[in-house]
């Protein structure tokens, strides 16, 4: 979005690709077991593809936890998956993610 809107004022744009994200197919059974057992509070939850990859390997395990989303966008996503988010951060950073649990009683 934001290559788009430069190129819009006018600006010319190159974008490098720094890092590369790679979706995993299956979660590991400690993992599993421990939302199982209740044992997870929160899910920090910082970009569309992650809550995407999320719903399709953790599904209805999404729903004992709390999920903490980096953005309105972010949000926006996790709603159309039908999960809802506990709390957004304001400020569209990790340290936004945990401002925003903490703030919220019983974190």
């Amino acid at each position: 979005m934001l290559a788009e809107r430069l190129s819009e004022a006018g600006a010319t744009v190159e974008q490098v690709v720094v890092y590369q994200s790679q979706d995993v197919s299956t979660v590991a059974d400690a993992i599993m077991e421990r939302l199982a057992a209740g044992d997870v509070d929160w899910v920090t939850v910082t970009s569309s593809a992650i809550a995407r990859s999320l719903k399709t390997l953790l599904g209805d395990h999404l729903g004992t936890v709390r999920l903490a989303s980096i953005s309105p966008i972010t949000s926006e996503v996790l709603r159309e998956l039908g999960l809802t988010p506990t709390v957004e951060a304001a400020s569209y950073t990790m340290q936004g993610i945990v401002d925003a649990i903490l703030q919220t009683p019983s974190s």
